[in-house]
C-alpha cells in the first residue's frame, strides 16, 4: 500500500513537471474562478445593464447583449427578470458584454443552500 501511495505522488509530481505550469498560471486560474464569481447588486432591464461586485470587492458594470441567455434552476431566458439584486452569477463575456448568466444562488438561498 506504502508503495502504491508513494507511486501515485511520484506520478503527480511527475506530471506537474511535463506540463511546466508556473505558480504564476496557477494564481491566474485561481483569479479568473475568483472574478467570475459576482455577487448581482444593480439590474438596469431597460439599458440591460448589471452592477455587480466580485470576490475581490470590485464593482464592476456590464452590457448584456440581446441574445444573452441566463440560465437558472427551472429555465433558461433571454429576459433579464429572472435576476435578483443579491443572487450569485457566473458570466461568459465576449468583447466585453455577457453573453450568458449562470444564476449560481439565488439571493433567498444565499444563507442555506448550496451552489450548483
Amino acid at each position: 500500500m506504502k508503495l502504491l501511495r508513494r507511486g501515485g505522488i511520484g506520478l503527480v509530481f511527475l506530471l506537474g513537471l511535463l506540463a511546466r505550469i508556473g505558480p504564476a498560471a496557477a494564481e491566474d486560474m485561481t483569479t479568473n474562478i475568483q472574478t467570475a464569481r459576482m455577487t448581482v447588486m444593480e439590474i438596469n432591464k431597460d439599458a440591460r445593464q448589471l452592477v455587480c461586485v466580485n470576490s475581490q470587492g470590485r464593482v464592476h458594470v456590464h452590457k448584456v447583449t440581446s441574445k444573452a441567455v441566463v440560465v437558472t434552476d427551472d429555465k433558461t431566458t433571454t429576459d433579464l427578470a429572472s435576476l435578483a439584486t443579491g443572487d450569485v452569477i457566473r458570466a461568459e463575456l465576449r468583447s466585453g458584454q455577457i453573453e450568458k448568466i449562470v444564476v449560481l444562488r439565488h439571493a433567498w438561498h444565499e444563507a442555506t443552500g448550496q451552489e450548483q
